[in-house]
């Protein structure tokens, strides 16, 4: 059974841990194991995810599988694409799902469940960067109306990527919730 529920400041430690091993799955490969080490201490430690999970402007919510978490989300509201159109905007900022448990369509629960947020209603426009070497996910934002619009350096513990800039706007969320 797949479950998706709002996380508050109470589940930091969830967060947390599902936090650490999915970015360590996504992108470990690319950086020796200290500089990853020091990143996830840093990024995705109990504190700081508990004071992100306090915060007005941030939603995270958890996905469960048979009772235990497996993935999450972070939005960020009014966090508009640099140099876009609008900055009331919501960012995707992570979408991670555990590796063992791709495929299973818990990653569409987790998009469906985002969109259908009440405090999204009076947003114009969703948008996310996705690393553009990633094709999966790439496939997977397209299937739900998100469309790349640009390229964008990203650092990562001092190495820059290339990211594509998805966007959803308002407008095709409406007319293809029904």
């Amino acid at each position: 059974m797949i479950e998706v529920k709002i996380a508050s400041y109470k589940e930091a430690k969830i967060v947390s841990d599902v936090a650490v091993k999915t970015f360590r799955e996504s992108f470990g490969y690319l950086f020796d194991d200290a500089e990853i080490e020091s990143f996830l201490r840093k990024t995705f430690a109990c504190e700081k995810i508990e004071s992100d999970l306090r915060e007005n402007n941030n939603i995270f919510s958890l996905a469960y599988f048979n009772g235990a978490p497996v993935g999450y989300y972070k939005l960020k509201l009014f966090s508009g694409a640099v140099d876009q159109f609008d900055p009331d905007a919501v960012q995707i900022h992570k979408i991670y799902l555990l590796k063992e448990f791709q495929g299973r369509h818990i990653g569409g629960h987790l998009l469906r469940h985002l969109l259908s947020l009440p405090q999204l209603f009076n947003f114009n426009y969703l948008w996310l960067l996705v690393l553009d070497t990633n094709l999966r996910a790439i496939s997977f934002y397209q299937k739900y109306g998100f469309v790349k619009t640009a390229k964008r350096p990203f650092q990562i513990m001092g190495q820059e990527y290339q990211y594509d800039l998805m966007i959803r706007n308002r407008k095709y969320i409406d007319e293809n919730q029904h």
